[in-house]
């Protein structure tokens, strides 16, 4: 089984970061800007089985913008990623979420991002502003630090989790790889339909 993921969101609101700190469990504080779309792929486990999770991090700058509709089209769910730091790029997700809904699947999953909630001085965006946000338009939501991890793991889990659960009820007698007790996957586990379990402070609804 395999899912597909988008990263969205304006450029320099730490799309990349995130992806590598989910990857590879490291941050770098020197700026990369993607070139077009970058693909990665991980490992997780959902409800027992075994998920291969291939990430495209998609460029937020206005050049690659017409590459964009092709991979609406293709993938399952989508995280959409602002900086808690900056207000245009919170300003963005109206623009970003009238292109999902144009080019997108109509049961395509989305949980909403607020990056950079580690950085208390220089926050602009407060967590009440980004629920009341994603309540609005019917999203989940999570804030998230790519610099210290703090939710990271926790945005691909619920994103995951949300597709698993559409996937399972279209096909529900699909083939999947189950993992044999006690085997390590080296991955999240999640269970059941259940949201899953957050141990970071109960900042993702």
């Amino acid at each position: 089984m395999h899912f597909k993921l988008l990263l969205l969101g304006d450029s320099g609101v730490g799309k990349t970061s995130l992806l590598q700190r989910f990857m590879g469990g490291r941050f770098t504080a020197q700026y990369h800007s993607s070139v077009g779309v970058e693909l990665g792929m991980h490992y997780i486990e959902v409800a027992g089985e075994v998920v291969q999770l291939l990430i495209w991090d998609a460029s937020g700058e206005k050049r690659f913008r017409p590459l964009l509709p092709t991979y609406y089209r293709e993938v399952h769910g989508i995280l959409l990623v602002y900086d808690a730091t900056n207000p245009s790029s919170f300003k963005s997700l109206l623009s970003w979420l009238d292109e999902i809904e144009t080019f997108g699947k109509q049961d395509v999953s989305i949980v909403l991002v607020g990056n950079k909630c580690e950085d208390l001085e220089n926050r602009k965006i407060s967590q009440l502003e980004g629920v009341t946000f994603a309540d609005g338009k019917g999203l989940a939501f999570c804030e998230a630090s790519a610099r210290s991890g703090v939710n990271v793991d926790q945005i691909f889990a619920t994103l995951s989790l949300k597709i698993h659960e559409i996937y399972k009820a279209q096909c529900p007698d699909t083939y999947t790889v189950h993992l044999e007790p006690g085997q390590d996957s080296g991955s999240i586990r999640l269970g059941g339909s259940a949201a899953p379990k957050n141990t970071n402070g109960g900042c993702c609804w």
